[in-house]
């Protein structure tokens, strides 16, 4: 029944992206710019944007120092209490934004351990203009913790 329930809220969730059409594709465009301006005014240098590989996706990859920084983007067009970005992350896509931040590490050729973190970026745009912006640094680690690596 609740694997029923999921396909039918996916193929709804893809049905109401389709209808949104263009202007949902810019708010989150903007939501994306509005983003990488803050994540360099942190001093950060924003190495891609909208980097795919397979079915994972980062919305801007960056570099802070020697550390690589994996940012989801999340853009909401109302300010709200009841519905904020951070809302919208969901379990699995933390688990597909860690597959695609393992995946970019060896497209560059790069150890599994070099450091890397991924951070989330919450946006609220008015009707004109950006409304509010917050950054959660390291929401998750790339390489989680497994339960064997815990001492006993």
């Amino acid at each position: 029944m609740k694997r029923i329930a999921l396909k039918l809220r996916r193929f709804l969730h893809r049905l109401r992206m389709r209808l949104a059409g263009p202007e949902y594709l810019a708010i989150g465009r903007a939501g994306e710019r509005s983003a990488a301006a803050l994540l360099k005014a942190k001093g950060m240098s924003v190495l891609a944007r909208n980097w795919r590989k397979g079915s994972g996706e980062h919305d801007l990859v960056c570099l802070d120092g020697a550390i690589l920084v994996f940012v989801e983007v999340k853009t909401r067009k109302h300010k709200s209490e009841r519905f904020r970005p951070e809302d919208n992350l969901s379990y699995h896509q933390i688990e597909r934004n860690r597959r695609a931040a393992k995946r970019y590490l060896a497209a560059l050729h790069l150890p599994e351990d070099y450091p890397a973190r991924l951070d989330f970026v919450a946006v609220v745009r008015g009707r004109f203009h950006l409304t509010e912006i917050r950054h959660f640094v390291n929401y998750a680690p790339v390489r989680p913790a497994r339960f064997r690596d815990f001492p006993r």
